[in-house]
């Protein structure tokens, strides 16, 4: 067996064992530590040890991004990189030939063409278009509150307009076809419309980022705002910029003018190679000034950083400073740190605290500003929070985890709790997936609950959902203890790529007295 069969054997074997692992997960996606160099490409479905899988949206060279079932952690095996041919090197050529062909190329004279840089073609209209449209309508019926309808329409746009300036939007529009006479929450409006973003936006990548309307600065922390906001962005995805404009009203988002916010923020990351300590870092910051009417004023500096340390251990952490109208005597206005290991295979711990010193200083049923006494007497002051999970993959289809926490609210109201859960992912060749659990309360409001769920997924773009639960509370303002039943079904179907159909129907009943109710949600979006 001659060296270069032997190579590409080995390195077929190898890749053959080639696997990546999910770095972290959101809401929505997961990140993974592979990219199209590691044989990755968009629309690849990727199956994890433990029976989860997802599916590759976006890929870059060593990194991309998937949609799925996965947990930070899970490890996926790669597809195998074609291996090189095993073929023989050419034979070296011989003194006499090399010259002959220099003395060629030296013969050669071409003609010098001289250097006109032209424009940069224009962007296609329709790229980085993205539209979603989502059509919902939603009952609710209790015993104690009556019958309650609402239709709704959801618009997210990223719409491309001419060169560098595109449209952005998000918008809800609502209404009531019935609902109780109780109702307090703008009980006069059956139709309602909340705009949190519609703005234009002209960018240059990289380089400067306007954007004009009803806009979200980019700054941590900061609320969308009527008004203007510039930035520079650098290669690598730091920015820095400033903003300012009005505050519309926070609960109905109609726009005022007896409210105002100012600032300069931040943002500087750093994304390693692999194999280097620090994986990825980012921090933000802005420091803001907030005018409130009658002439009062309020300042806040805020920062926020997450990291990741090897492959490991991911820290995330925020601190907002304030002084002024409604800032506490502490100045430490709203505080958090989490804590994210993965120890070994398929252990995974987290831990976070929290501290908020006041909610936002608005009346709920005025939504005019409070003052700080008010706000601290509405909530009793300031919360903190504390809670921490583990789990454990003991086998490719067993999964243990636990939590717990404890939680201090400002006029001293203590509660913990913490309890067990067990799943079986993966079950039926990863198609169905059963969990439960249990949790104890002691505290102001002592109680325990259980629930029990089944996902099952038999296709890709089905999924299924059947959950149950139990609760008893002992309430201090109700005689004896309460205990509730309920019940909850969804459906979720992506017949076509740019449709997606849901429905679910949620249900309660108290296993003595007149609590109890019903909710029935379907929903049709597009996207595009």
């Amino acid at each position: 067996m001659n060296l270069a069969l032997l190579a590409t054997l080995l390195l077929a074997a190898g890749s053959a064992q080639r696997s990546g692992q999910v770095l972290q997960t959101t809401g929505k996606r997961a990140y993974l530590d592979a990219g199209s160099r590691d044989g990755l490409k968009a629309g690849m479905r990727l199956t994890t040890g433990k029976g989860r899988s997802c599916t590759v949206e976006r890929v870059a060279s060593h990194q991309s991004s998937c949609v799925g079932n996965v947990n930070a952690g899970d490890r996926f095996e790669l597809p195998s990189l074609p291996a090189p041919a095993a073929s023989r090197p050419p034979r070296p050529l011989s003194p006499r030939e090399l010259k002959r062909r220099r003395d060629a190329l030296e013969a050669i004279h071409p003609a010098l063409v001289d250097f006109v840089p032209s424009g940069v073609a224009a962007e296609p209209a329709h790229a980085g278009r993205r539209a979603r449209i989502a059509l919902s309508q939603a009952t609710w019926a209790a015993r104690e509150a009556g019958l309650w309808q609402q239709e709704r329409a959801d618009v997210s746009l990223h719409m491309p307009i001419a060169g560098p300036v595109r449209l952005d939007a998000d918008l809800s529009a609502e209404r009531w076809s019935g609902r109780p006479a109780t109702a307090r929450f703008r009980p006069d409006d059956p139709w309602q419309l909340y705009v949190r973003q519609l703005a234009l936006t002209a960018a240059v990548e990289p380089g400067a980022r306007a954007s004009l309307g009803r806009l979200r600065p980019f700054a941590t922390g900061a609320t969308a705002l009527d008004g203007l906001s510039t930035s520079w962005r650098f290669a690598g995805g730091s920015e820095l910029g400033i903003y300012g404009g009005a505050l519309p009203d926070p609960f109905t988002t109609a726009p005022e003018t007896d409210r105002y916010s100012a600032g300069a923020a931040w943002r500087v990351q750093h994304a390693g190679k692999t194999g280097d300590v620090f994986r990825w870092a980012r921090h933000e910051g802005r420091a803001a000034i907030v005018s409130l009417p009658g002439g009062e004023r309020r300042y806040e500096l805020e920062a926020a950083g997450s990291m990741s340390l090897g492959r490991a251990v991911d820290v995330s952490g925020m601190v907002r400073l304030a002084t002024g109208a409604l800032a506490p005597d502490d100045k430490i206005d709203a505080l958090r740190f989490e804590l994210v290991a993965r120890l070994g295979d398929g252990f995974r711990f987290n831990a976070a605290v929290r501290h908020q010193a006041l909610p936002f200083p608005v009346d709920a049923l005025t939504s005019k500003i409070a003052t700080a006494e008010t706000a601290a007497a509405f909530t009793g002051g300031p919360s903190r929070h504390g809670d921490a999970s583990a789990s454990w993959d003991i086998a490719d289809h067993l999964q243990i985890s636990a939590t717990g926490g404890v939680s201090i609210e400002g006029i001293g109201l203590r509660r913990s709790y913490g309890g067990p859960e067990v799943a079986l992912p993966g079950l039926l060749r990863g198609t169905v997936t059963l969990s439960g659990g249990y949790l104890e309360e002691r505290g102001w409001v002592d109680g325990r609950s259980a629930w029990a769920q089944l996902a099952v997924t038999p296709r890709a773009p089905l999924n299924l959902t059947l959950r149950g639960t139990w609760s008893w509370d002992q309430r201090g303002d109700a005689p004896g203890n309460v205990q509730e039943f309920g019940a909850f079904a969804s459906a979720g179907i992506r017949p076509v790529r740019w449709l997606e159909l849901r429905g679910s129907i949620a249900g309660r009943l108290q296993r003595s007295g007149d609590g109890g109710g019903l909710t029935a949600f379907i929903s049709a979006a597009g996207e595009y």
